[in-house]
């Protein structure tokens, strides 16, 4: 999946995400953060923060994994430090700041539920792709049963800095139409090893749309 993504990147121009999103008014997209300064983090993560277990998967073979047996744990950006979340109308803006700069490798993952309930499983996952000297970045749609991604959105990144926004409308209506409260996804960064189709992911955390912040939150705060 990784190696597609990575093709698909590279073939598109880049006016396709540099496309214009009505609701850029807070923030921006542009590679430049101040305006996520004033925003509050849905989660933080310290150098010394370690998921107790990871995921390795080659061959289409997944296993869990202590932490120690990990090749890329910290490597290539693959430890967030910081991680913000900000809703406007029918936008959603993600931010995240990582421990070292970002490898060609490296992807963030979010991975949404409508309910939280163990026979659930996802059926569409985001991947957010930095940018690198070679290729553009970009924001990921995969479906279940879709050989290739849907790019959404628009996304820029710096070595150690990514911030993207995602209109609501292109994801699945069937999430959409869920109850607000009841949405939710996991987060996650992974390293691709090209050379052997390894895949090593590792597990952040869990939000909730309901705990977003709202556009009118802000008000009287910005």
């Amino acid at each position: 999946m990784r190696v597609l993504s990575i093709l698909i990147l590279i073939i598109i121009t880049a006016g396709v995400l540099s496309a214009q999103f009505t609701d850029e008014t807070t923030v921006t997209i542009d590679n430049s953060y101040l305006d996520w300064q004033k925003l509050p983090s849905s989660a933080t993560f310290s150098s010394n923060y370690s998921p107790v277990f990871f995921n390795r998967e080659r061959g289409g073979q997944l296993q869990k994994l202590r932490i120690e047996e990990s090749v890329y744990w910290k490597r290539g950006g693959t430890l967030m430090r910081e991680f913000k979340s900000y809703m406007h109308e029918t936008f959603l803006y993600l931010y995240l700041e990582v421990n070292s700069p970002f490898a060609a490798e490296t992807s963030i993952y979010c991975y949404p539920y409508s309910q939280r309930t163990k026979r659930e499983a996802n059926f569409f996952t985001i991947e957010l792709v930095p940018e690198q000297r070679n290729r553009i970045g970009g924001v990921l749609l995969w479906e279940s049963g879709s050989v290739l991604p849907k790019i959404i959105g628009r996304l820029r990144s710096s070595s150690i800095n990514l911030e993207c926004i995602i209109p609501l409308r292109d994801l699945p209506k069937s999430f959409i139409a869920g109850d607000i409260a009841s949405l939710s996804f996991d987060l996650t960064t992974s390293y691709h090893e090209v050379s052997s189709g390894m895949y090593e992911e590792f597990f952040f955390t869990t939000l909730y749309f309901k705990d977003i912040i709202k556009r009118e939150d802000t008000v009287g705060g910005m």
